[in-house]
């Protein structure tokens, strides 16, 4: 409202929603973000095979580190480095980067609870030329 930001839409996004919407919504956002990795990381538990552990391990907290990185920039506790919000900021790479990953957890839970019969998930029939 006030336009003393000088990236609104991308890394101080953050900064607008707590704005417009509130503290209480701010914080259920927080915890939102919270839960996304809290599940990344159950899905990393329960997963057939270190590969899949690893991998899904990884994907949540790559989220879990932007989004704390983003969060530190806009409570100028990092200097700002131009990383977006996960699923939040509009940006090309980053939110195709981030629902590709969001893809592989769900993948990686739907191979350890059985719904996908194919091994295709191990790292052998991964690195296997074609």
């Amino acid at each position: 409202q006030l336009e003393f930001l000088p990236a609104r839409d991308t890394d101080f996004v953050l900064s607008v929603f707590a704005e417009e919407h509130g503290f209480f919504l701010t914080l259920a956002l927080f915890g939102l973000y919270t839960l996304l990795t809290l599940v990344g990381f159950e899905v990393a538990r329960r997963a057939k095979n270190t590969f899949c552990s690893l991998l899904a391990i990884g994907i949540a907290a790559n989220l879990f580190i932007q989004f704390f990185i983003n969060v530190a920039m806009v409570l100028a506790m990092f200097p700002v480095v131009g990383m977006p919000l996960p699923l939040f900021s509009h940006g090309g790479s980053s939110l195709i980067a981030n629902f590709l990953g969001l893809g592989m957890l769900v993948s990686i839970s739907r191979y350890s609870s059985g719904k996908i019969k194919d091994k295709s998930l191990t790292i052998q029939n991964l690195l296997k030329p074609i």
